[in-house]
């Protein structure tokens, strides 16, 4: 086993993750195709400076066969929480390196003082929810992946949703949010904090300027194109609303739905529908390659999932989010492994 940090990654190590990466992605999406090496490579070392990522691979002789990522922010709020990936090749499961991989990580977050680890399984992966289950973790959030297929959109209902909202105006923003602007988008991204978050053990989260900054920079150097529309009321000149999207060029076929919220003094005028609709028929014109959209809703999420079930979203998957104690995972003589150095 091999620890390291996203500063120490080494040539070998971050092939060992592009190709385990590029596997696991390919065989739960294989119609979404993957990043090139250089584009991956260029989005994970140009994250920002406060987010911390470290690393365990698992080595057979000279072939990678798995690897352990854990991940937090620098904030003040959710101190104890750390995300948590892992990866094995179809070929090394079942062996028990999954555990041991977990159990390693599980003491590198413990040794940063995070004593929950929060990761993620798809059911177009069945082993992941197995691993889950067999090492403890709890289903705290149960979400929809819905995808869009752009050659079946309605565009005649995509032009009704056009229409102006008396008493608001849409500002569009392409690429990083401008520094002038740090302000009211914090304030309207903050609303995401609305979106159900089931059993899992998290707080809301507040962004700060120097954190956007450095995100919005962090965007910028990953080669992603991101479409944010904002929903301004036109008497206070506050955001009322955002949605926001991203595309790369090395993924062209995909389109990733970051997020759309309403501030809830300013829900009821269907801003959600405009916002979307704004932001799809510009899709429709201008990224000719991209062939779905792809977005996660909690299953308790009823009006996000009224606004996307009625443009033609259909959930094809679910996604659910694990949450586990380190306390419960630390590799012990009785989880029997194969020890792969």
């Amino acid at each position: 086993m091999h620890r390291v940090d996203r500063a120490g990654l080494s040539e070998a190590d971050l092939r060992a993750l592009y190709a385990l990466d590029n596997e696991i992605a390919l065989e739960g999406s294989p119609e979404d195709g993957y990043y090139d090496h250089d584009s991956y490579v260029r989005r994970l070392l140009r994250q920002p400076e406060d987010w911390h990522s470290h690393y365990v691979i698992a080595r057979d002789g000279d072939q990678a066969v798995g690897f352990a990522r854990a991940g937090w922010r620098e904030a003040p709020e959710n101190r104890h929480l750390a995300g948590v990936a892992v990866r094995v090749t179809r070929g090394s499961r079942r062996q028990g390196l999954g555990r041991r991989l977990l159990a390693e990580i599980a003491a590198v977050a413990e040794g940063a003082g995070r004593t929950l680890l929060m990761g993620e399984t798809s059911p177009r992966i069945p082993p992941g929810e197995a691993f889950c289950r067999a090492v403890g973790a709890e289903a705290g959030l149960v979400e929809h992946e819905n995808r869009l297929e752009l050659a079946g959109v309605d565009r005649d209902l995509v032009r009704s949703w056009l229409e102006p909202r008396p008493g608001y105006a849409l500002l569009t923003v392409d690429g990083p949010i401008p520094p002038d602007h740090h302000e009211e988008a914090i304030q309207i991204l903050d609303v995401m904090n609305d979106a159900p978050r089931g059993d899992l053990n998290a707080e809301d989260e507040h962004e700060t300027p120097d954190g956007m900054a450095r995100f919005e920079a962090w965007i910028a150097a990953s080669g992603a194109q991101v479409w944010t529309v904002f929903a301004q009321h036109e008497a206070t000149g506050r955001f009322a609303g955002f949605t926001r999207i991203d595309w790369h060029p090395a993924m062209p076929k995909v389109i990733w739905q970051w997020g759309t919220a309403v501030d809830r003094e300013h829900r009821g005028h269907g801003l959600g529908r405009w916002m979307k609709g704004t932001m799809l028929d510009r899709i429709l014109r201008e990224r000719p390659s991209a062939e779905r959209i792809v977005t996660t809703n909690a299953t308790s999420n009823r009006w996000m999932l009224a606004i996307n079930t009625e443009l033609g979203f259909r959930p094809v998957s679910n996604v659910t989010h694990w949450q586990v104690d380190t306390s419960r995972v630390r590799y012990t003589s009785a989880q029997p492994a194969r020890l792969l150095e």
